[in-house]
């Protein structure tokens, strides 16, 4: 962090007298037609729940070509067609990968670097070189200043210390708003699908998180699986990776309609979620993946702050104990809510 800070005080140095931008009232958006959006967070989750950031974009700046601009780590998760399916992204728009080679080439009419809990080197000098008159980024995060900010000519402020359960999504519409584009957001979602040989209400469940501090007890999960089996007959999908055998043998003995898709399946995971009934899940990339879709969803929280992370939407709930500690909500709990979501609740 120190050796980061102190890189760009000194590079900012001697680029601030030659690419300091003007702050302006605001942008004429029907003049725009090209957004170029270097994005630097490598948390697939992130990027998935700024869709509506993306959909906010294209509602105010309806001709707009987007291009997005993320690190490889993304792309090595998921593919970038995928990815702008997901993201509903049109054929004209691009994702592609920060190169150098388009250091010097990266031509639109407007820039916008997004900002989350700290500031990108990389995205910043990619903003600097980018031809174009309308630039738009964070000034500060809290007390923190962005050595970079001088080259904005729309300037916002990140404050987490006072807005602690604000959701991602306002901070980052909040940073369009100099601009003029509007932070009102109707949450659009993707649309079901029901599969018509399938009676049976389907479940998609994912108990494997990147953090391991976000993983729901196995003991609660088996009891859930109990409970809704003695209860009614479900297809269950298992999204796993590296599930426990004895877990996993379990299962397969005891859950009469169950299918276990692989966790890095993106492809077959988004043709999957808009045809289930309900989505239970702990803080994952695939929670956030979920949450894009108009799907019945349950969220399992411990550590992390659910305002500010959890999916929003009609049918999108969350559970957590004042303790933070996530096994403590019980397999009850999530059954009981599951039943109100299936509209089972008597």
């Amino acid at each position: 962090m120190l050796v980061d800070e102190l890189f760009q005080k000194l590079i900012t140095f001697f680029l601030r007298p030659f690419f300091k931008s003007t702050p302006k009232e605001k942008a004429d958006l029907k003049s725009i037609k090209e957004i170029t959006i270097f994005w630097a967070n490598t948390e697939l989750g992130i990027i998935f729940s700024a869709k509506s950031v993306f959909d906010v974009i294209k509602e105010n700046i309806p001709n707009a070509k987007i291009n997005l601009v993320v690190k490889s780590k993304i792309l090595n998760q998921i593919d970038s067609e995928l990815l702008k399916r997901v993201l509903d992204f049109l054929e004209t728009d691009t994702i592609k990968k920060y190169k150098l080679f388009n250091l010097f080439t990266s031509k639109s009419d407007l820039v916008f670097v997004p900002t989350f809990n700290s500031f990108s080197t990389m995205s910043h000098i990619f903003a600097v070189f980018a031809k174009t008159k309308i630039k738009v980024g964070v000034e500060y995060i809290d007390a923190l200043n962005n050595h970079f900010s001088f080259l904005f000519n729309y300037k916002s402020r990140i404050e987490w210390k006072e807005n602690t359960d604000v959701h991602i999504t306002e901070i980052l519409l909040n940073q369009l708003y100099p601009v003029g584009i509007s932070c009102k957001y109707n949450l659009k979602k993707i649309g079901r699908k029901h599969w018509r040989e399938n009676k049976r209400k389907t479940i998609l469940l994912n108990n494997e998180p990147e953090e391991k501090y976000n993983k729901w007890s196995v003991e609660n999960l088996l009891l859930l699986i109990i409970e809704l089996i003695k209860n009614d007959e479900y297809y269950f999908f298992f999204v796993e990776n590296e599930m426990e055998e004895q877990v996993k043998s379990i299962l397969e003995k005891d859950v009469p309609f169950l299918q276990f898709i692989n966790r890095n399946d993106y492809k077959k995971i988004v043709d999957l979620i808009p045809t289930c009934d309900l989505v239970i899940m702990c803080n994952s990339n695939l929670m956030h993946l979920a949450g894009i879709f108009d799907v019945p969803q349950i969220s399992i929280f411990g550590l992390d702050n659910p305002f500010r992370f959890a999916p929003i939407g009609e049918n999108k709930e969350f559970l957590i104990k004042s303790s933070n500690l996530i096994d403590e909500v019980t397999a009850e709990e999530v059954y009981k809510l599951s039943q109100k979501l299936l509209g089972k609740e008597k």
